[in-house]
């Protein structure tokens, strides 16, 4: 009756995870646990998101304005990383998987409290907490995919990526709508150490992940340790593959580096027409809903649409997805550039990226060797992307200052942007297929029906030798 009553409950378990893709009989666990670890992570992030929005938005710095001075501080993130990468790579070949995430969660908590006293001081900390809120972000959850990239195959992690990524678009909406309600009673300094608590919690978690059995599918990964790599960029400057994704991350992120100045200035100049007093919480209020709409949206297409997705046009089809969308969103800018309009465009374009997007970026790995999932993809999931970022800023700057683009502009400059994001998906899509083995199979070809036949007869030495048997 036991085994029975036992039996029943994983039935019912198996087909709650069919609800959202095809997760099999003893992966459930891991799954749940992946996804709660990414739930936190985002979470997190979102508190940190809306703090940081206010912060740089109505701080000025040598006459620059926020929304200028917020493009320029992203754009300063790529040269931190260059000195911060080198590091984390020479950490990442010389401990385990679990001491390296210990680590990291660690910094992370104790940068938030020196930035809270620093703040509570009165110190200026827009700028460097917005610099540091993006590598965070970033190293975070290439970290955590990282993780999730070594424990599953291909096959697996086709299955299961979409499933997982369920936890953090959850997050995100968690942790947004947070930030909504308690900006205001709790402050900024308040959800800091809110985001703090949720990384010590996530410590606790990423251990019991690290326990837990293999994959179950019979095409477990290697676990031989990673290899003390050569360099970062030097992996990176050495793979075809990783370049055409490294590409790919710098034309996504300048495009939407491009269409989050659009959205800022918009929104800082609706702002504008408040009294000062109400500036701060009026631009965290509409940070607060527009992330809030932006992951409820990227939330249903994570549940129910990326995983079926994956498993009905593969990782090189949905590729495809997100620069369609944008296509579509900056059309639209470019001919009603008003601040409804920007806003449900980036609303798209975002949550499609935070769902469809950043699954596809994760299943790109799954074919590659240890040292390219943990310290390539770390390299290119940061570097890259802030690479993207300080290209914004530079064309900001020029398109601003030399050219004086109006939000319009912006729209149809990131239009052409987009075209060559397309061709770059096209390259990896074609790399992708020879290194998962889907390339088309040759068949040889047979001789002319007017070529002669070369015979060649064996030698009789084998008893089982029949001489009638020939060899084209």
């Amino acid at each position: 009756m036991a085994d029975g009553a036992d039996s029943e409950r994983r039935g019912r378990g198996i087909g709650f995870w069919r609800i959202f893709g095809d997760v099999r009989r003893g992966e459930g666990t891991r799954v749940a646990l992946l996804g709660l670890q990414i739930f936190l992570l985002l979470s997190a992030y979102y508190l940190l998101k809306t703090v940081r929005e206010p912060l740089i938005l109505l701080s000025r710095f040598r006459g620059l304005g926020g929304a200028e001075l917020k493009i320029y501080a992203t754009s300063a993130q790529a040269l931190l990383l260059l000195a911060v990468l080198p590091l984390y790579a020479r950490l990442a070949s010389r401990v385990s998987r679990l001491v390296l995430i210990y680590f990291t969660l660690i910094a992370f908590i104790l940068s938030l409290g020196l930035f809270i006293a620093l703040g509570a001081a009165g110190k200026p900390i827009a700028a460097p907490f917005y610099m540091w809120l993006g590598i965070v972000s970033l190293l975070g959850i290439a970290q955590f995919w990282s993780l999730a990239v070594d424990l599953y195959s291909r096959e697996a992690g086709e299955r299961l990526f979409g499933v997982i990524a369920i936890g953090g678009a959850a997050g995100a909406i968690a942790g947004s709508q947070l930030a909504r309600r308690l900006i205001e009673p709790l402050g900024i300094y308040g959800l800091m150490a809110m985001a703090g608590a949720l990384y010590a919690l996530a410590l606790a978690i990423v251990t019991i992940i690290d326990g837990k059995p293999a994959a179950t599918d019979g095409e477990a990964p290697r676990r031989a340790p990673a290899a003390a790599s050569t360099g970062s960029l030097g992996l990176v400057m050495r793979d075809r593959y990783l370049l055409l994704i490294g590409a790919l991350l710098i034309f996504v992120n300048l495009v939407n580096t491009q269409g989050e100045y659009i959205l800022a200035d918009a929104v800082k100049t609706h702002a504008e027409a408040f009294p000062s007093v109400a500036r701060q919480a009026i631009i965290g209020r509409f940070y607060g809903a527009f992330y809030g709409a932006v992951n409820a949206l990227a939330f249903i297409v994570q549940s129910f649409l990326v995983a079926r997705l994956l498993k009905v046009g593969g990782t090189r089809r949905a590729l495809f997805l997100l620069p369609c969308v944008a296509l579509a969103g900056y059309g639209a800018i470019a001919l009603f550039p008003s601040l409804v309009v920007i806003a449900l465009a980036k609303a798209a374009e975002n949550s499609f990226d935070y769902s469809i997007e950043t699954t596809v970026e994760q299943t790109l790995f799954l074919p590659t060797t240890r040292e390219i999932k943990y310290n390539g993809k770390a390299t290119v999931d940061t570097i890259c992307v802030r690479l993207g970022d300080l290209a914004a800023g530079g064309l900001v700057m020029i398109c601003l200052h030399v050219f004086s683009l109006s939000r319009r502009g912006f729209a149809v400059a990131n239009l052409a942007l987009v075209a060559i994001w397309m061709a770059i998906a096209v390259a990896i899509a074609r790399r992708h297929r020879v290194l998962a083995g889907d390339g088309p199979v040759r068949t040889p070809r047979r001789p002319s029906p007017v070529q002669p036949v070369t015979v060649e007869v064996e030698p009789a030495t084998d008893p089982d030798f029949d001489p009638t048997v020939i060899r084209r």
